[in-house]
């Protein structure tokens, strides 16, 4: 939570700092560390992450949109995050859980027709 703090307050620096000390490979940390990266402008450091889960997720183990979510968040790639927000509301993420990790950006993107249509059926407006 430090780390995600850190980064929405615009301390990319620190968030990665925080972010990199997290023991767990788990997917969801992989994922906010690449959005990390992303904001910090260390893409291939984000860039090694993403390719990381995508060969993970290639080997069989569940990998979730959430995850790469993160990542392209942090890229403002407005196509990328509307493929990865669409799989991960396909995926029945928590809105909770979406809402702890990268929608402080992903809100920034209502601009776009399919992400503002996205989230309003995800939050009601």
């Amino acid at each position: 939570m430090l780390g995600l703090s850190h980064s929405s307050l615009g301390r990319y620096q620190e968030a990665t700092e925080t972010l990199e000390q997290v023991v767990s490979r788990a997917p969801i940390y992989i994922g906010l560390l690449g959005m990390a990266y992303q904001l910090a402008g260390r893409t291939d450091d984000a860039n090694r992450l993403s390719r990381e889960l995508e060969e993970r997720r290639g080997r069989g183990e569940f990998v979730p949109a959430l995850s790469f979510l993160s990542i392209h968040a942090g890229t403002g790639d407005v196509a990328a995050v509307r493929r990865a927000l669409a799989e991960s509301i396909a995926e029945d993420c928590p809105i909770f859980t979406m809402s702890l990790t990268s929608f402080f950006i992903v809100k920034t993107m209502r601009h776009d027709p399919e992400i503002d249509r996205m989230l309003v059926a995800l939050l009601g407006h």
